[in-house]
């Protein structure tokens, strides 16, 4: 009877020599990546181990990620928010290019005063056919 105490005090004693190895690497890992982006703290979740009613040592239950879901939630609003912007952005982009600028040839409001020329013109002298030609051609 007392040799399977003593080894069952060796085991409980190696299974928590065992735990804290494995604790001093989750350790190593958060120091090691600290400044690494994205990286997480694990943080080692230990448990004790119960065989017929009496203890027999530790063991891991579960690595667990440290995360601020306060910060998660801001950077995902910010996140969205820059989305947002940056489909804005293209959005008015391209209506920029849609319509030009004023002093461009293809711009719609140079369009619309060369139009509004062909329209003068031709009701100035509605006759004349190159006028007609003209306002066609605008329109």
């Amino acid at each position: 009877m007392a040799g399977s105490t003593i080894t069952l005090a060796l085991r409980t004693a190696q299974s928590g020599l065992l735990v804290n190895q494995q604790a001093l690497d989750a350790i190593s890992n958060n120091i090691a990546n600290v400044n690494t982006p994205g990286y997480s703290r694990k943080i080692v979740n230990i448990e004790t181990r119960v065989v017929g009613g009496a203890g027999a040592g530790v063991q891991i239950s579960e690595i667990t990620r440290n995360v601020d879901e306060g910060l998660i939630k801001s950077l995902r609003l910010e996140l969205s928010s820059y989305h947002k912007l940056d489909i804005q952005r293209d959005y008015f982009a391209r209506v920029q290019e849609l319509f030009g600028e004023p002093a461009d040839n293809t711009s719609i409001s140079h369009v619309l005063n060369e139009f509004a020329s062909a329209a003068e013109s031709l009701a100035v002298s509605p006759d004349k056919t190159i006028n007609q030609s003209e306002l066609v051609r605008q329109a």
